[in-house]
């Protein structure tokens, strides 16, 4: 991320060219980094439910900007559709990046066409390829 932040600052000019969305996006990842890094001791895999907990928690704290706060919702909807699955498959990881978009949708007051990170209707297809891999 921190290697295009300055192409996202520069691309991101809806709805103004405030030249922030790379590093906003970069300093909420940072955020969840650094939760994910003091959760476990690097020795020993961690339980599914609690890296997805981790990283939403994480985002929250750590949003910045509409990206950061966009980029915490899809977060909480993923750790909702983990669940306390201790393991996933293809189509559970699926399922639960479909939920994280639409609580992310869901979280936004006046979505436009061309703004949204997922359009509704390239959702089902979406989770259709994560789900045949």
């Amino acid at each position: 991320m921190a290697a295009g932040r300055d192409e996202l600052n520069r691309i991101n000019v809806f709805p103004v060219p405030d030249g922030d969305t790379g590093t906003n996006m970069c300093l909420t990842l940072r955020a969840v980094a650094g939760a994910l890094r003091d959760l476990g001791d690097g020795r020993a895999s961690l339980p599914l439910p609690d890296v997805a907990e981790t990283m939403a928690q994480a985002s929250v704290r750590g949003a910045r900007g509409n990206s950061g706060m966009m980029l915490s919702q899809f977060l909480i909807g993923f750790r909702d559709g983990i669940g306390q699955r201790l393991r996933a498959d293809a189509r559970q990881l699926a399922a639960a990046i479909g939920l994280g978009f639409e609580r992310l949708q869901a979280s936004l007051d006046e979505p436009m066409e061309g703004t949204r990170p997922l359009r509704r209707q390239d959702g089902p297809a979406a989770r259709s390829i994560c789900a045949s891999s």
